[in-house]
């Protein structure tokens, strides 16, 4: 491989920083730091970086709690292979946050119609369904409250881009991004 030639596409799609491997709760916690001072340096607006940084604590859980190989650590956190990269679209003008994992295939038509029914509201209707989902304890699982799309379409300054590509039968590679901006 040659990584000159990686740098260089990396910068061409505008990518601040990526990581593919192992994603636990500590290496949320130091991206989102190094995340924040990064783009403070940068001058990006506050309310900007809040939503970058919620949106990816969003995206880093979802990746730790559904990947088809999720583990618990000896401490009881969640920990799992994934990809993750946010950075600037030059093009949109806006930032994006995306990652991606492996996951089961059964759960892609929950996904699909979770994400299609929020991306077919806006942002008064988001609020307002997002209450519901909480007071009801709809969608309510042993990893949390069901409200993660929600939370990142909420912050997203266009509809969700999602894809789900089955590889087998017993697996999917589920891919999100996400702009804000």
């Amino acid at each position: 491989m040659d990584l000159f030639e990686f740098k260089k596409l990396l910068d061409a799609e505008g990518v601040i920083f990526s990581l593919s491997g192992t994603i636990s709760q500590s290496i949320l916690i130091n991206v989102g730091e190094m995340l924040e001072k990064e783009l403070e340096e940068s001058g990006t607006r506050r309310n900007i970086i809040h939503n970058i940084f919620a949106v990816m604590t969003e995206q880093m859980q979802n990746v730790m709690s559904y990947s088809i190989d999720s583990r618990k650590t000896p401490d009881h956190f969640l920990e799992s292979s994934g990809l993750f990269v946010t950075g600037y679209s030059r093009e949109k003008e806006k930032y994006f946050v995306s990652s991606c994992n492996r996951m089961r295939p059964e759960s892609s038509p929950m996904i699909t119609e979770r994400i299609d029914r929020i991306n077919g509201m806006d942002k008064k209707q988001l609020k307002a369904y997002y209450r519901e989902v909480r007071r009801s304890g709809r969608d309510r699982h042993d990893r949390g409250a069901g409200l993660g799309f929600i939370e990142m379409a909420k912050r997203s300054s266009e509809p969700i881009d999602y894809r789900i590509s089955e590889i087998s039968s017993e697996e999917a590679f589920f891919q999100i991004t996400v702009y804000v901006g």
